[in-house]
């Protein structure tokens, strides 16, 4: 069994591969025809376009890796169904699970890959990949660069910042909310028009400053009005809200779930960062439940033949991102919850796949 585990995991390996670098070259191929005048135009150089694409990789690759797997399920079986081997095999009194497990086991480990390690690396190569674009393509000045809006920092004391709009350039915050925590509570809130830096305080204006000393926060112990006040007690540096606010696909696991946290704390909406976060973990399993739709389909010879392999193949996948894509706008909208609005497509993927292998013949 194990020579025949390491026939069918290398046809089918192969067949990733291959797919993978045809997907990658056709997405760099149709976004370089896209942008090439803005390169020209920029005259950017040959070494920056290669860097800014070397850093599209990983995110090409976690993005159409479903399709790969699935491609490549339907014309490795496929192939072995035509061919008769899958007969041949299960004549020889080897069920079809048992042919069916080496890929299986592929899926799961690619699934957990993308998950633990493309997390990370789509991440840091997407910040790269922005930051390139920024710089040497679009011709941004720093200074435009680094304006922030809707911005949140976790202070050292336990206070949480939000500031709605936020320019290093001239050091000056609008939107202002300011909350201290201590333990599960807010100890101390401060709403102000806008904060600046002056001689190495932070000074809010037009606010007002609300201090709790009890375990609820429906009404505040102190209450006072302020045209002017020196935020004594926060002691963040400038350089601690000199960054851009990044998009969810350029945040790790870890990064965006703090941001979530901190974004609760302030009493802000955070359906959409849920969605996303919800996502990280089940967009990479789709690789595993993939493969098992495909293997029903592909076992059964009549379906098999490359040109149908690649039909369904973009068919279903088609019709999973539409999914994804539907539910996830529901999701940020509340119509959702943020856990359904990111599984529901993998469920309805993974009962299809289970009901149509169960029925498959065995």
């Amino acid at each position: 069994m194990r020579i025949l585990d390491r026939y069918i995991a290398k046809r089918f390996l192969i067949t990733v591969c291959f797919a993978l670098i045809t997907f990658v070259l056709i997405f760099i191929i149709v976004d370089l025809i896209e942008n090439l005048d803005k390169f020209i135009d920029h005259k950017t150089g040959a070494i920056v376009v290669a860097r800014y694409y070397l850093n599209y990789i990983p995110f090409i690759v976690v993005l159409t890796l479903p399709v790969a797997m699935l491609l490549s399920t339907l014309f490795s079986l496929g192939v072995l169904a035509k061919n008769f081997e899958l007969t041949a095999m299960k004549a020889n009194g080897i069920s079809l699970y048992r042919i069916l497990a080496p890929l299986f086991i592929i899926g799961l480990v690619v699934s957990a890959l993308v998950f633990l390690v493309g997390d990370g690396l789509v991440a840091e190569s997407n910040r790269r990949k922005s930051d390139i674009k920024a710089e040497y393509i679009d011709k941004k000045p720093k200074k435009i660069k680094m304006i922030t809006s809707d911005l949140f920092v976790e202070g050292k004391n336990g206070a949480i910042y939000y500031l709605k709009n936020y320019d290093p350039s001239t050091k000056i915050g609008k939107g202002v909310l300011i909350q201290k925590i201590k333990g599960n509570r807010i100890a101390e809130s401060i709403e102000a028009e806008k904060i600046k830096y002056i001689d190495g305080l932070w000074i809010a204006e037009n606010g007002v400053k609300r201090v709790f000393y009890g375990d609820t926060t429906a009404t505040p112990n102190t209450y006072e009005k302020f045209d002017k006040i020196v935020l004594s007690e926060f002691g963040e540096p400038p350089e601690a809200f000199e960054k851009l606010k990044e998009s969810p696909d350029n945040l790790t696991f870890g990064e965006l779930k703090r941001y979530i946290r901190l974004k609760r704390k302030a009493g802000k909406d955070t359906a959409k960062e849920s969605v996303e976060l919800n996502l990280k973990i089940s967009f990479p399993f789709i690789n595993f439940i993939i493969v098992l739709l495909g293997a029903s389909l592909a076992s059964n010879p009549r379906r098999s033949g490359a040109a149908l392999g690649f039909a369904i193949s973009l068919t279903i996948s088609f019709i999973y991102f539409t999914i994804i894509r539907t539910c996830q706008s529901l999701g940020q909208n509340h119509n959702l919850s943020p856990m359904l609005a990111a599984w529901l497509g993998n469920i309805i993927f993974f009962v299809i796949g289970s009901v149509m292998t169960f029925k498959a013949h065995k």
